[in-house]
């Protein structure tokens, strides 16, 4: 019986002798790996990014040995990537809602583009070809279009201005008016006595135009906004005053056909002109984006002179003039 038990108290010593060492082992943490700011259109943006950074960490030997470890891996800090570029190489306002740059990206990878107008922000995302910054209603003034592209190496950034003007053609002609007087010979009969008036005839127009500091692709739709205009007859004293209507007719950026509005004679509708003592004006406001190929149209449907039930409506001379911006 003693016997028995020396035995086993002897292997269990040996068995214990033969503990294997601990073992090296991975030690990860999850914390910043990139922390960086950048400026662009004058607003700093700060970019902060986590994730996962491992190394090898040594094992063993005793706890109190302060010599043991493993190998903690390269802890220099990755090389920043090249920075991007970008260029802003043609800009399009085919929809005048909505203008359009359009960009060429080089260098690094980016993965963020900035578009802003006049330094407020317009929208922020992924790297694109192309960006929308609105309508050209919202550009009243001058206005400065640009793109920022960043990475973890930088920014770049460019721009397009958008240029704004009025443009205030004039186009002039004559027409002449039949009037017509019912003069009674008796009780039982009259004649009718025919005559014409001339008269000269300004068509005022106002437009609005858009252009770019950069090259332009597709239709320009938004170069000329159609915004008012003024039609006058004008005459010696002496003459009969004119009865007429008139109207404006052009084709929207939209369509491709005619869309026609009527002149009234409005407060403030006036030519400035000083060539004739009397004229006789009917405006317009149509505030509308004209097609690229065609101008905008005064047109005059009916005139006569003051008096002329009789007379006939459809005047001779200049009844259509043509305005271009």
């Amino acid at each position: 019986m003693f016997k028995r038990i020396y035995h086993a108290v002897a292997v269990l010593f040996v068995v214990c002798l033969f503990v294997p060492p601990v073992q090296a082992y991975e030690e990860c943490h999850y914390m910043i790996v990139e922390d960086y700011s950048v400026i662009a259109g004058g607003v700093e943006w700060r970019h902060i990014e986590y994730g996962w950074v491992c190394w090898e960490s040594g094992g063993g030997g005793n706890p109190g040995d302060t010599g043991g470890g493993g190998d903690p891996g390269d802890t220099t800090p990755p090389q920043p990537p090249t920075p991007p570029t970008v260029r802003v190489v043609s800009a399009s306002d085919e929809n005048p809602g909505q203008v359009t740059l359009n960009f060429e990206i080089g260098g690094g990878p980016a993965n963020m583009m900035i578009l802003m107008k006049n330094g407020q922000v317009v929208s922020q995302g992924a790297p694109a070809s192309h960006g929308f910054y609105g309508s050209l209603d919202n550009m009243v003034f001058d206005s400065i279009l640009s793109v920022s592209v960043c990475n973890a190496g930088g920014c770049a950034e460019d721009y397009a201005e958008v240029r704004r003007r009025t443009s205030r053609p004039r186009a002039e002609g004559a027409i002449t008016a039949q009037w017509a007087d019912l003069i009674p010979m008796d009780p039982y009969s009259f004649v009718i006595k025919v005559g014409y008036e001339n008269y000269t005839r300004i068509l005022d127009g106002e437009f609005y135009l858009a252009d770019y500091s950069v090259g332009t692709v597709g239709m320009r739709n938004g170069y000329a906004k159609h915004v008012q205009t003024a039609d006058a007859l004008l005459w010696e004293n002496g003459k009969r005053e004119p009865e007429w209507e008139a109207q404006y007719q052009m084709v929207p950026y939209w369509g491709w056909w005619h869309v026609a509005e009527g002149a009234y004679q409005t407060p403030g509708c006036y030519v400035a002109t000083n060539r004739l003592p009397n004229q006789s004006a009917l405006c317009t406001t149509i505030g509308e984006f004209g097609h690229a190929w065609y101008p905008g149209t005064g047109v005059i449907s009916r005139a006569n002179a003051v008096g002329s039930g009789f007379a006939n409506p459809n005047p001779e001379g200049q009844t259509s003039l043509d305005l271009w911006p």
